[in-house]
């Protein structure tokens, strides 16, 4: 019975593969394809498992919108020994953040979660709204991060089919991977202010660009400048490490999450949710064989 499901879930599992090959067209290398693996095998293994380290205070506060390179900015800060909530990392805390968004838990109490889980750098993408926390906190300094804006724009397109890969089942079915899929939609409401359904906001051009120049003027006139580095992945370490005061680095400035390795990461998923559901009936045939098939008697003398 064992060797009849394992056998059809490898053809499955091969064909699902092949099609992942021939659905994408990647530049010349590996390293989108593994970059989107990585990914995928990120929010996989936050389904189940909470990192955690030592406590430690909340010391940079990174105002960063989804796409303007804080996957680069969380691995540079971690090259410089701090320990960035990105990401995967989120799905331990989307429920505190959205309940904080709805006024259920204070910002304070958050970031305090935050720090006993062993972060020291807040607010990358998907707490990026919460700057303002950051205003009165004199020892926290702020990174917001910029981007040609229509660049921007264009690569906030794919999140809208990531969405809705995360919907199906059996992510759907997943409580941290729930919240985070509906902090991301509140993300995208709050950048353009307006309470559209997800897939049409996400494609308002004009809504997402004056988003953007709103979340970027506001933290600009709130921030002391002492404070504040508005910063562009594209410089490098230099001003970054002049910034937080930390050496500079002997390694290249990391470029990582581009959209080929996102569009890596959908098709993965894509794949996983189909080929979980043919396991899943491969299963009940099974047990439905082992428990229905006639059994046989002893013959009759």
């Amino acid at each position: 019975t064992m060797r009849g499901i394992i056998l059809p879930a490898f053809l499955v599992l091969f064909l699902c593969c092949g099609a992942l090959g021939t659905n994408l067209q990647l530049p010349p290398g590996t390293s989108a394809l593994s970059e989107g693996i990585q990914f995928w095998w990120g929010i996989a293994k936050h389904i189940v498992v909470t990192d955690q380290s030592e406590p430690r205070k909340i010391r940079v506060f990174a105002a960063t919108l989804p796409r303007t390179g804080s996957s680069s900015l969380e691995v540079a800060l971690e090259t410089l020994g701090y320990n960035a909530m990105h990401g995967a990392e989120h799905m331990a805390h989307a429920h505190a953040v959205r309940d904080a968004d709805a006024g259920r838990r204070s910002v304070d109490d958050v970031v305090q979660d935050m720090e006993q889980s062993g972060f020291d750098v807040a607010g990358l993408d998907l707490m990026h709204h919460q700057w303002r926390w950051a205003v009165e906190k004199e020892d926290v300094k702020v990174i917001l991060t910029v981007r040609d804006i229509d660049k921007w724009v264009n690569s906030m397109q794919p999140l809208d089919p990531l969405i809705d890969v995360f919907r199906m089942r059996p992510y759907v079915w997943q409580f941290r991977l729930y919240h985070v899929i509906h902090l991301l939609e509140e993300v995208v409401a709050n950048i353009t202010a307006t309470s559209t359904p997800y897939n049409g906001a996400i494609k308002d051009h004009e809504a997402l660009k004056a988003g953007y120049h709103r979340h970027v003027e506001g933290v600009k006139s709130a921030i002391p400048p002492s404070r504040l580095l508005v910063y562009n992945v594209k410089e490098g370490w230099e001003p970054l490490c002049r910034f937080l005061g930390q050496p500079v680095p002997d390694v290249p400035f990391p470029h990582v999450n581009s959209e080929p390795a996102l569009r890596v990461a959908i098709e993965v998923s894509r794949w996983v949710a189909w080929f979980s559901r043919v396991i899943g009936v491969l299963v009940l045939l099974s047990v439905f064989v082992c428990c229905f098939r006639p059994r046989r008697g002893k013959p009759l003398k």
